[in-house]
């Protein structure tokens, strides 16, 4: 994100936050490639506890991942016109809030999230204890 240009900030109805980085280029004459890249920083301490995600459970994650699990989402859309990259990237990011924000801001998102990325990690950690 140190070369990502901030365009906006989104706060959910549980306190996560949902911020917006511009990442487009210009690929061919007028034509640009708009690229909005979504973070959300979901925070692993004792308070994510829930029927999806259990107190060992929490602490591995906290000690596989540290303080925080990033959420990390690219919206784009290809062969956008120069005069129109700025409200197509402003429709990137207001569906965005208006389809998946509706879904991340309930009341279990974080739990959940950390809970599927714990069984990511302990997926792909069996798969390198068989690798032929």
């Amino acid at each position: 994100m140190k070369n990502d240009k901030l365009i906006a900030r989104h706060r959910l109805d549980n306190g996560l936050e949902l911020l917006f980085c511009e990442q487009g280029n210009r690929y061919f004459g007028d034509y640009h490639q708009v690229k909005v890249v979504v973070i959300c920083r979901v925070p692993v301490d004792e308070s994510m506890q829930s029927e999806h995600l259990s107190l060992p459970d929490l602490q591995k994650a906290k000690q596989l991942f540290g303080d925080q699990v990033e959420y990390r989402r690219e919206l784009r859309q290809m062969a956008v016109a120069g005069d129109d990259v700025e409200t197509v990237r402003d429709d990137l990011v207001r569906n965005f809030i208006a389809n998946s924000g509706a879904y991340m801001q309930a009341a279990g998102f974080a739990s959940r999230f950390i809970a599927r990325k714990l069984k990511e990690h302990r997926n792909r950690s069996r798969l390198h204890l068989f690798k032929p």
